[in-house]
């Protein structure tokens, strides 16, 4: 072959169609306009962003730079999310709802930073009337009562009845069972339990079944009851497949308080009833029960719960041990927890006095839970006969996010005989061990042992060692707050879906408020909040700084430190919003508050200045509705900032009102 010179090789007469394909190949490989590009600003669509519990969202995260180009980074980014317990985010920026409520989404992006506020709801449900199901079947639908006496579905058989797919509220029960020897199945139910008003009523239960051969309850949510799941009895024949069986469900904010007939609840130091998350009674002896894979969360003054897991005279067979395991339980609080008694917890085994060998709660085999910040007690047999508790994590901090100190912190795992059956011989034989506990008692009696309280055995007729207590000291809200993301780990390790799985969010799929953040907030900047419709300012009245100031609007002034703010990030995409005056005047870290308490969420209650001691009514959420305006979200109730009647009058006092995206809660924030 003949070869030719570099100088040949140059002066060669290109050819044409070689020189095309050269030119194709070029554009094919020449850099996108962004490319080399500095990176200006990164952003999140849809600007205002929802999901269904139980659904999700698909979230676009967009890079633009200096040319004004722009590229769809979402898989590229690294997104987080605030509060994964209302809304998690995957490594694509796939939302998926968990529970009602806001959290703030993050993508972050070679330097740039952008944020949405993701709201989570049940969605715009069409409802139907209360179902009363008179023979079996399979039965699909969304069921509402408004009668606080009347449940939203009542199965009236015992033929076996399947209820799957569906949503059901209202202000009694949600779903009652009340006949002896039922065979009823709930998969992938939502409920939502509603305020009865009803003076002295407390909201319903989600599923309640009176005696059932068989109850299988899965895949279900539920929030805002006075129970998730309660047995009472039990007409099967123990034959190990006529059973209870709790399985893969999500609940939030059980609540125990009596409505005070007005839209809110009386104050709930001694005014409640009792409340589980899960409570079998009066159903010892029974074969194949079974409480697994469920995921209960309790916040502080939105619930108020007695142990999340109560076994009243109830378990398994020696054979066949009642199995609760593998189960995420988080918070159990009194009313007022800095102050108030409390006898609630994560899970117990209950009786009475009059409890036999035959009757009391036996042969409960808890294992692989976490219980987290459940107060009064984590574990505790307190009745029964061969219990054993295993390989359980146990943990609790004792306070609350601000810091304070949570008044009834008991102990971590406990053996107590509770109703001195000891005596009657109807409790021995109970067990813990290979438990790993960390437990904070605040209490004078605690001081000796660093504050600690990890282990309280004084009727110890079992095997007790091997429990493994947590070295670190003082257990921290940061420990606490590693539980949650390791039990999604874990689930995600088994395979294991918690939780209820409908369609993907439509485009409006809740009521809930959501939005994206169009520009960050700065937390030590100070802001006016200016009311975009009257252009006054949110103004702490007569320049005061004290515990109850009334919060107006007024003229805005040009440097007047009762009307300047700051945004200080709590959780979850949650701020207090602080006054200057009050701080520069005092020292005293007074807030937006709603005034009357956490428990305050009807509308037009007043919003004041307040101390902040880290109570749900303190904090707020900004939501961005475009063009620099903001909604201001109330944490406790959901209600929106609100000038009463769009009124441009000076002197209003500020309300919280239903979310409606008018003018009256639409606010600017101007930075000092």
């Amino acid at each position: 072959m003949k070869h030719l010179s570099p100088r040949s090789v140059l002066s060669r007469k290109p050819n044409p169609l070689c020189l095309g394909l050269l030119l194709v190949l070029a554009g094919l490989l020449r850099p996108s306009l962004s490319e080399g590009q500095s990176l200006t600003a990164l952003s999140i669509s849809p600007s205002q962003p929802t999901v269904a519990i139980g659904g999700t969202t698909q979230l676009a995260a967009t890079a633009t730079y200096a040319d004004g180009s722009s590229n769809d980074v979402s898989g590229s980014v690294n997104w987080r999310s605030f509060d994964a317990r209302v809304v998690s985010i995957s490594g694509s920026g796939l939302a998926s709802g968990s529970a009602t409520g806001n959290a703030a989404i993050m993508a972050s992006y070679q330097g740039q930073t952008a944020t949405a506020i993701v709201a989570s709801s049940i969605g715009n449900i069409q409802w139907s009337g209360p179902l009363t199901i008179t023979q079996g079947g399979t039965y699909s639908g969304n069921w509402k009562s408004t009668d606080a006496e009347t449940a939203a579905v009542i199965i009236a058989t015992t033929e076996p009845v399947v209820i799957q797919n569906s949503y059901v509220t209202g202000p009694s029960d949600l779903i009652d069972d009340p006949y002896y020897g039922n065979n009823l199945t709930v998969k992938n139910v939502i409920g939502i339990g509603l305020n009865a008003n009803v003076k002295g009523q407390a909201n319903g239960v989600f599923v309640g079944a009176q005696s059932p051969a068989l109850l299988d309850v899965e895949h279900c949510y539920f929030e805002s009851v006075r129970f998730g799941v309660y047995v009472r009895g039990y007409g099967g024949n123990r034959d190990g497949t006529e059973t209870v069986t709790i399985l893969n469900n999500r609940g939030r904010n059980i609540i125990g308080l009596e409505s005070d007939g007005n839209n809110g609840y009386l104050p709930g130091e001694s005014l409640w009833q009792w409340a589980h998350a899960f409570q079998l009674s009066n159903m010892a002896s029974v074969p194949g029960i079974r409480i697994a894979w469920n995921e209960i969360v309790n916040y502080p003054y939105q619930s108020l719960v007695n142990e999340n897991i109560n076994m009243f005279d109830a378990g398994g067979t020696a054979s066949s041990p009642a199995e609760t395991n593998d189960n995420y339980i988080q918070g159990a609080y009194a009313y007022d927890p800095a102050v108030d008694f409390y006898n609630g917890g994560g899970f117990t085994t209950d009786g009475s006095v009059s409890d036999t060998v035959d009757t009391a709660s036996s042969f409960n085999n808890v294992y692989n839970n976490q219980i987290v910040g459940t107060v009064n007690i984590g574990i505790e047999f307190g009745a029964g006969h061969d219990n054993v508790a295993y390989n359980n994590r146990v943990v609790s901090s004792g306070l609350l996010s601000n810091g304070t100190q949570i008044f009834a912190q008991n102990v971590g795992l406990s053996l107590y005989d509770v109703y001195g059956n000891m005596q009657n011989g109807s409790m021995y034989n109970n067990n813990m061990y290979g438990n790993t506990v960390g437990w904070m008692c605040w209490a004078a009696r605690c001081a000796w042992d660093g504050y600690r309280n990890d282990e309280y055995f004084p009727d110890n007729n079992g095997y007790y060692l091997t429990n493994q207590s947590i070295s670190a000291n003082p257990i921290t809200l940061q420990a606490e707050r590693a539980e949650y993301p390791a039990w999604l780990a874990k689930i995600s390790a088994n395979g294991i879906v918690v939780g209820p799985v409908v369609a993907s969010a439509s485009p409006n799929p809740g009521n809930g408020s959501g939005g994206g953040s169009g520009a960050t907030i700065s937390t030590t900047a100070w802001y006016y909040i200016l009311n975009k419709s009257s252009t006054l300012c949110v103004d702490a009245s007569g320049w005061g700084y004290t515990d109850g100031t009334v919060v107006q609007q007024y003229t805005c002034g040009g440097a007047q430190t009762n009307q300047e703010w700051q945004f200080q990030p709590t959780d979850g995409g949650y701020y207090q919003v602080v006054n200057r005056n009050a701080l520069s005047s005092t020292g005293l870290h007074a807030v937006l508050q709603v005034a009357g308490g956490p428990w305050a969420t009807a509308n037009q209650v007043g919003i004041q200045l307040w101390d902040y001691a880290g109570a749900t009514n303190q904090q707020w959420m900004p939501v961005s509705l475009g063009n620099g305006a903001y909604e201001f979200v109330a944490r406790n109730s959901s209600k929106c900032l609100d000038v009463p009647g769009t009124s441009s009058a000076v002197l209003i006092p500020l309300q919280q009102y239903d979310c409606n995206g008018t003018a009256a809660q639409s606010f600017t924030l101007q930075e000092k």
